[in-house]
């Protein structure tokens, strides 16, 4: 990318690899087992900060609230002037954990792909004992969330060979988001089989299109930036199906970086509108 396109940018922090749920088409898979240490962490996070070409971070995984130090990480990030949001899959979420992090979040993403409890366990969104996100349970956090902060909230929807059929809008529409981001499922992500073809995209997003906040998105190649696990800035290899190391956050300029990056400006700045 171009020097003139360093600004106001977001930047994805992939804290860890691991995760207590197995989603099949799942992306973070970054041959990087352990995260850094917090120190380590909080260093990036200051990088970024510093950089003054990102004024936003969102914290991702593997499951980023496997991480104890999460919450003082969000404030860290937050004191360092960035806004802040997390992915999760919403599994770990306690009240209390909550009102930790709410303070200092602007928004938090949750992944929810299915509202059948069977079909989510096919996905392999579930504990290895089978324990789900429960509709009821997202409906709650949604709800203590919109009465006990300003923080927004977005859903994550990947269609997939498994979901391909339902009809989620009507379930979505009552947890009043401020953003339904539904995904398709990638190549590079997951088993063939767990593909869908143009039409079966196509019909699920005029199935589910009547959601106000929906956006859709059917391609991601090229137009998130991300860190890893280990600290390192990272593309799409070009069989689409890993990842290649650009350099260390951490021992890098992040503008020199960032030259290396064959970020999609348009396609980014898209996403980001969309969402504002």
């Amino acid at each position: 990318m171009k020097i003139s396109q360093m600004k106001n940018l977001k930047v994805n922090y992939h804290l860890l690899e691991a995760c207590n749920f197995g989603c099949k088409f799942c992306f973070a898979r970054y041959a990087q087992k352990f995260p850094l240490s917090f120190e380590h962490m909080k260093n990036a996070v200051e990088k970024v900060a510093a950089s003054r070409i990102f004024s936003g971070i969102n914290f991702a995984g593997g499951e980023p609230f496997l991480i104890e130090q999460l919450p003082e990480l969000i404030d860290f990030a937050k004191k360092s002037g960035l806004r802040t949001s997390v992915i999760t899959n919403g599994s770990l979420l306690t009240n209390e954990i909550l009102d930790f992090v709410l303070p200092n979040l602007d928004c938090i993403g949750i992944s929810f792909h299915s509202i059948c409890d069977e079909t989510k366990k096919k996905i392999g969104s579930c504990s290895n004992n089978g324990t789900v996100l429960t509709n009821e349970r997202l409906f709650d956090i949604c709800q203590y969330i919109r009465e006990h902060s300003d923080c927004k909230i977005k859903l994550n929807t990947v269609v997939n060979s498994y979901n391909k059929n339902e009809l989620i809008s009507g379930f979505v529409k009552n947890l009043c988001l401020d953003r339904w981001k539904i995904l398709r499922c990638q190549s590079f992500a997951c088993n063939d089989d767990m593909l869908v073809n143009d039409k079966e995209w196509s019909d699920f997003c005029l199935r589910n299109g009547d959601v106000d906040t929906a956006v859709f998105e059917d391609n991601m190649k090229d137009t998130y930036i991300m860190i890893n696990p280990a600290g390192f800035l990272i593309k799409q290899s070009p069989d689409e199906k890993s990842y290649t190391s650009i350099g260390s956050v951490l021992e890098s300029d992040m503008k020199e970086l960032l030259l290396q990056h064959p970020l999609h400006i348009d396609e980014y700045k898209m996403r980001y509108e969309k969402s504002a």
